[in-house]
């Protein structure tokens, strides 16, 4: 009973009393473990200690606060004494071990708890943490195989390091996997200073065990009829909470059996054939495996024979042979189908075949039941029901068992004929300008294989060739001819062509024959004769809306009987029929005739000076009806020969002047037009003055500016000439003839050589144009108003007049001569 803290007390009357007073200690409250007793030593001392028993627990109450009453005299006093109880490290200890614990694989996986170490530490401010650890283990059931246990140090959590429904146990001694084993783990607790050790004790139930078969090994018999896919037998294991597969092992020997690998169930395979008289006897290996573990057993099969008499590998065989198997391609005797015949009975048998007696069957013969021949030649085209012949063979062996199969053979029709046409050449008829699809002609052609079959059946078509097979078609199957558009007599008079007839034959080919065709295409008289202007100058230009204008110069003193030009017309007429072309003019002429064969001009009486002809000229053929060409418009312009020249006069040094060197210059100096110009030269050389050249001009044959008849021509001959010269109306030289090219011929005047040639010039000419309308105006008021006078005159909108170039080539083909002049010059009349 150590003291642990000493009281001291006084008594104040301790002064009065020789004695001191004595003096008692209590402590309260008593249920604690500390008491208190007087000292041994002076008076008024008291040890307050720890009673017999007593525990001093840092963790239930580190602080006690202590009531002491000191009693002496009869008075009392209290004071309190407060005690700290300091911690210290104790021992800790387990709760719930040793112990032991039973754990079901099939529900344990990996991670999951099995137990749980539970560890009584008494200290509430413990130096370090306590911590749990697996020191040692041992197990009856192995040696080897440490626990799929773990412990977890801050925890004591048991758990199982494995799945335990995958994990198994393999007995070193037995070779078996014990379905329960029992492990003791040693467990050790440690804060570093105290240590305290114990066993737990693990039982693991339900292991997983290799499959267990039930029926296997086993031997099982089929027949060798079993047909593929039927199941012969299904294996059986012990029930288990793994799921079992099943397989063949030794599947690699091209076993004819299969196995489902979830329900165990064993069937002949899809391909499988079963012939016992090849094998009798298959040892199946089957195997069991779950997720960890397997097993083997075997399975012996027993294919048994079944004897059930001959018979054909195929209950139908189909073959093809050719008609008339007398030919280099198909001779009689020839294999037409090949056979076999197999029997079950794995010692064999004499097998006997025959052709039972039916339809066609007298055409063919067996060959040691291997092949079935030819011996007689068919013809189709003459019997056309035997073109599929449906055969029964029979096959009987040593047991009068018997065997049948069918041979449908199919005849194919030979393409023995081609299709001939039944003319060599055929002839037509058809008129021109006919619309296309004209019936011309038929063609027919034969053929004398079988006409329900291909080879008998054809067709016609036009070989292409010269481009007629676009002129004319032929139905494919009536062989009628016809136009594809309308023909033109006068680009071809007649068509030759061949046409094709073609049958459906395949074998070996198709064959075909062929015949001519001439098709004439009649004439009618569709085409207008044509007046051409091929035969004009090239360098005359002409209106576009008169493609065939004529315009002819003549010299005024032109003689009765001369040709106008040496140009005559030319006409044509597309035509086949009657093609001669008479012309014709439309107005008969007083100065003019024109040849009605020849279309030639010429003068029919003195023309006057300067004065224009129009003359309208026409065609027509001698078709029926006749028709007429268009109206070709005509007009000669006279000219005086005499006044067609220019005067140059020329002033050069004394005998040097040379004609040939002054045409060249003057050509050089002038448009190449002027190229056509002869020369004559009035000179003595012995004058020294002046020498004058007259340069004669060829009669201009051009057109310009005419637009119809209406409008005159401008003779430029001249006034060309004397514009090209540039010289002026006075005769006065310019420039030009000052160049060097004119050095040696000094032009001193140019002059016309006739009377009133200033009328000639563009001066002269506009002056006499002015004053022409000047009095057509004059005229034309003074009739106007004469007629307004007299109440003659009415203003009435006149009906426009068609020009000639808006009528077509049918209304001018249909209308008279006189109607197309009619329409060219004549006006609606007024009112």
């Amino acid at each position: 009973m150590p003291t642990i803290f000493t009281v001291l007390a006084s008594h104040l009357n301790n002064r009065i009393y020789a004695d001191a007073v004595p003096l008692s200690f209590r402590l309260t409250p008593t249920n604690t473990p500390f008491g208190i007793r007087n000292s041994t030593g002076p008076n008024g001392l008291a040890e307050v200690y720890v009673v017999d028993g007593g525990m001093l627990d840092y963790e239930a109450q580190s602080v006690n606060a202590l009531s002491i009453s000191v009693t002496g005299l009869g008075l009392t006093t209290d004071s309190t004494l407060t005690v700290n109880i300091i911690d210290a490290n104790e021992p800790h200890n387990f709760t719930n071990l040793p112990n032991s614990t039973d754990v079901s694989a099939a529900s344990t996986s990996a991670g999951n708890e099995v137990f749980v170490v539970i560890i009584y530490d008494p200290d509430l401010n413990p130096v370090s943490r306590v911590r749990c650890y697996l020191t040692n283990w041992s197990s009856v059931e192995t040696d080897t195989d440490a626990p799929p246990f773990s412990v977890d140090p801050d925890t004591g959590s048991v758990t199982a390091n494995v799945d335990l429904s995958k994990w198994t146990l393999k007995n070193p001694t037995t070779s078996s996997y014990p379905s329960v084993v029992t492990y003791e783990l040693g467990i050790l607790a440690t804060e570093g200073l105290h240590s305290v050790f114990d066993k737990l004790r693990v039982t693991i139930r339900d292991l997983l065990q290799p499959p267990a078969f039930l029926n296997l090994p086993e031997n099982i018999s089929i027949a060798e009829t079993t047909p593929p896919n039927t199941s012969i037998f299904k294996v059986l294991t012990a029930p288990s909470l793994d799921q079992i597969t099943y397989e063949i092992v030794n599947a690699f020997e091209s076993l004819p059996f299969c196995i489902d690998r979830l329900n165990g169930d064993i069937s002949l395979c899809s391909y499988a054939k079963l012939d016992a008289c090849i094998r009798r006897l298959y040892s199946v290996e089957i195997r069991a495996s779950n997720s960890a573990l397997y097993h083997a057993e075997f399975l012996n099969v027993t294919v048994n024979p079944v004897n059930s008499g001959p018979a054909f590998n195929q209950s139908i065989y189909y073959a093809t042979i050719n008609e008339k198997c007398n030919g280099s391609d198909c001779v009689p005797g020839q294999s037409v189908a090949s056979l076999t015949v197999f029997d079950r009975n794995c010692n064999g048998g004499v097998h006997l075949c025959a052709i039972i007696p039916g339809f066609g069957s007298e055409f063919f013969d067996l060959n040691n039941c291997t092949e079935l021949v030819n011996v007689l030649s068919i013809d189709l085209d003459n019997h056309p029901e035997y073109e599929t012949i449906e055969l029964w063979v029979e096959v009987k062996d040593s047991l009068n068992l018997t065997g049948y199969s069918e041979v449908i053979v199919t005849v194919l029709n030979t393409n023995d004929f081609a299709p001939n046409f039944n003319d060599a050449t055929y002839f037509g008829w058809v008129e021109e300008n006919l619309p296309g699809g004209k019936s011309v002609l038929t063609v027919s052609a034969t053929d004398a294989d079988w006409a329900m079959h291909p080879n008998g059946q054809f067709e016609y078509s036009i070989l292409p060739e010269n481009m007629t097979q676009y002129l004319f078609e032929v139905e494919s199957k009536s062989g009628i001819v016809r136009t594809k558009q309308p023909l033109d007599s006068e680009t071809a008079s007649s068509y030759s062509f061949t046409v094709v007839v073609s049958d459906h034959g395949t074998n070996p080919w198709h064959l075909n024959g062929s015949a001519a065709v001439v098709v004439t295409v009649g004439d009618v008289n569709d085409h207008r004769p044509q007046v051409t202007c091929d035969n004009r100058l090239p360098d005359e230009p002409y209106p576009t809306q008169q493609p065939c204008f004529y315009n002819f110069d003549l010299v005024d003193d032109a003689k009765v009987g001369n040709n106008v030009s040496s140009v005559t017309f030319a006409a044509s007429d597309s035509d086949n029929g009657p093609g001669n072309v008479t012309f014709h003019l439309l107005v008969p002429d007083n100065y003019f005739n024109l040849d009605s064969s020849t279309g030639i001009i010429t003068v029919k009486k003195p023309v006057e000076s300067y004065t224009k002809y129009p003359l309208y000229v026409y065609a027509s053929d001698n078709g029926s009806p006749a028709l007429w060409s268009r109206i070709t418009n005509v007009r000669i312009d006279t000219y005086s020969r005499e006044r067609q020249y220019v005067d140059l006069t020329v002033r050069p040094a004394a005998g040097s002047f040379n004609k040939s060197a002054f045409l060249a210059a003057l050509r050089e100096v002038t448009e190449p037009w002027l190229t056509k110009i002869v020369s004559s030269t009035t000179f003595s050389p012995e004058v020294q003055t002046e020498i004058i050249v007259t340069v004669y001009a060829l009669a201009d044959n051009s057109t310009y500016l005419i637009e119809n008849f209406a409008y005159a021509k401008t003779f430029v001959n001249r006034d060309a000439m004397l514009s090209r010269l540039q010289a002026n109306i006075y005769g006065d030289p310019t420039d030009i003839f000052q160049s060097s090219v004119f050095a040696p011929f000094p032009v001193v005047k140019v002059m016309p050589t006739y009377a009133n040639w200033w009328l000639d010039t563009v001066e002269g000419i506009a002056t006499i144009v002015c004053l022409s309308v000047l009095g057509l105006i004059l005229l034309i008021v003074l009739v106007v108003g004469l007629l307004k006078c007299l109440g003659l005159l009415c203003f009435k909108k006149k009906e426009a007049v068609r020009p000639i170039h808006d009528w077509n080539d049918k209304e001018l083909s249909t209308a008279s001569p006189t109607e197309q002049v009619n329409v060219r010059h004549s006006f609606s009349q007024g009112c």
